[in-house]
């Protein structure tokens, strides 16, 4: 699976901020892979952060999916649908 790039999602529960992989993005969404278990459910809000080799892109989302990838050592894989889509000039950054 080639490199999409960084992430960074913010919960307006938690003062933290966590720092993920890009697994997938789509015009209306993205799956992240966090190093860490987060204070997420589905329904939750979110802001993320998807940096590229590009200009980082700014999105507000809702939690869709919230799934345990790992227990040894614990990752977490978050499905997120953004508020408002990407541009296809956007998703351009991720190699789509």
């Amino acid at each position: 699976m080639p490199w999409k790039g960084t992430a960074i999602l913010r919960f307006a529960s938690h003062e933290r901020e966590f720092l993920g992989v890009i697994r997938d993005v789509s015009l209306g969404g993205c799956g992240i892979e966090v190093g860490s278990g987060i204070p997420a459910s589905a329904g939750m809000g979110v802001v993320v952060e998807l940096h590229t080799r590009r200009e980082p892109l700014r999105r507000h989302g809702i939690v869709r999916r919230v799934q345990l990838i790992r227990t040894s050592e614990v990752e977490t894989c978050v499905g997120i649908e953004f508020r408002n889509s990407l541009s296809a000039e956007a998703m351009q950054a991720f190699g789509n």
